[in-house]
């Protein structure tokens, strides 16, 4: 997880979702980075509610930029980010997921969806912990899948979210 720590990023549904499939036999480590915002009593609830979820399996790595950011990236083989922020467009971490060759779970909310769809990874459904744990399930048991959609997202994204494919498509739109 790399986002805002904010509930409408689904933190919430992802810890207790983790703390489900682990309790249930499965296997899984989540790192959880990012910065705790929001108002003063919101941000202070949220902490006080994960601080209770966190342990060896289930962590908080806190904000993470740089180098830093890209060997948390690296580390991992599945990102997600259960978002059902309002305004929740295509946060810059499923593209930097993808590039560290990440397989990316997103929700059904907004374009998220549009954005990440079967090619990349899956789409599950927004402020559902159960979806969140079906997806754990599905993706224990598909690590082929995993892997092979974690080398598509590598690929792709050397190929269409290069610096020099940007300039060229902009060089296009001023010349027209």
């Amino acid at each position: 997880y790399l986002s805002n720590m904010m509930e409408t990023k689904g933190i919430k549904h992802l810890v207790d979702a983790a703390t489900s499939f682990i309790k249930s036999d499965g296997s899984l480590e989540l790192k959880c980075a990012g910065a705790f915002i929001n108002d003063t009593c919101a941000k202070d609830n949220l902490k006080t509610y994960l601080s209770d979820k966190w342990c060896d399996d289930i962590s908080y790595v806190g904000t993470v930029t740089g180098q830093e950011k890209l060997e948390l990236l690296k580390w991992a083989n599945i990102l997600i980010i259960p978002s059902f922020y309002p305004t929740e467009a295509f946060p810059l971490c499923i593209l930097e997921g993808m590039a560290a060759g990440c397989y990316v779970v997103v929700t059904d909310h907004n374009i998220l969806s549009k954005v990440v769809d079967g090619d990349f990874g899956s789409i599950i459904k927004k402020q559902s912990t159960e979806s969140i744990v079906k997806e754990f399930n599905y993706l224990n048991k598909n690590l082929e899948r995993v892997e092979t959609i974690s080398k598509h997202n590598f690929a792709k994204t050397r190929k269409f979210y290069t610096v020099s494919t940007h300039v060229n498509k902009l060089e296009k739109i001023f010349k027209s």
